[in-house]
């Protein structure tokens, strides 16, 4: 593992922040406040991705709490590209860059896979703030589930095909429906 930044935050409880790139803006308030309250008592755990995982990052940041970016690219080769200021700036206020991949490994699409499983490792629970049918949110969730993870799924407008999937995983019950964040820092007795 190659990893770039605060190593100690692998040693404290995070919780994964995961959904769709294409964001809807009841999405990105989702994600916006959900990360804001949890980053008080979690390292907050997500994959550099635009969307839901951006806007994670960043309030993780604006909140002066601790992060780690799972890379499915090489940590000297960040992708997307246009996210490699905030990734600059996760490793220089204190996060962490991850990445099972050589340095500078290319971002191959079979790759992400295999980095959601990170993402899910890295953290005891899994929060999915908004995620279609076919996302890669869902495979996230299944290695999640895997690993015996806990997994908290804010719901969506059902008529809104943007939040299908985590509808689903609520309706599937392979997921707790929460309203707040204070629902996740209750369960964890925090």
């Amino acid at each position: 593992m190659f990893c770039k930044g605060n190593v100690s935050l692998l040693n404290k409880d995070g919780i994964a922040v995961v959904g769709t790139r294409k964001i809807s803006s009841y999405g990105r308030r989702v994600a916006a406040d959900f990360t804001r309250l949890l980053a008080d008592d979690f390292v907050i755990v997500s994959g550099l991705a635009y969307g839901v995982d951006s806007v994670a990052h960043e309030v993780t940041l604006q909140e002066q709490g601790e992060t780690v970016e799972v890379l499915g690219s090489g940590i000297l080769n960040i992708y997307p590209s246009a996210n490699e200021g905030l990734a600059k700036r996760i490793v220089d206020n204190g996060g962490l860059v991850v990445s099972e991949y050589g340095l500078r490994a290319q971002p191959l699409a079979y790759r992400f896979p295999h980095r959601n499983r990170l993402v899910a490792g890295l953290a005891k629970g899994l929060l999915v703030c908004q995620a279609p049918l076919k996302s890669g949110t869902n495979s996230t969730v299944e290695l999640a589930l895997q690993q015996g993870k806990d997994i908290f799924v804010v719901p969506g407008e059902i008529y809104d095909s943007g939040f299908s999937g985590s509808n689903n995983l609520i309706k599937s019950m392979q997921g707790a429906c929460v309203t707040t964040p204070r629902d996740i820092i209750d369960y964890y007795g925090l």
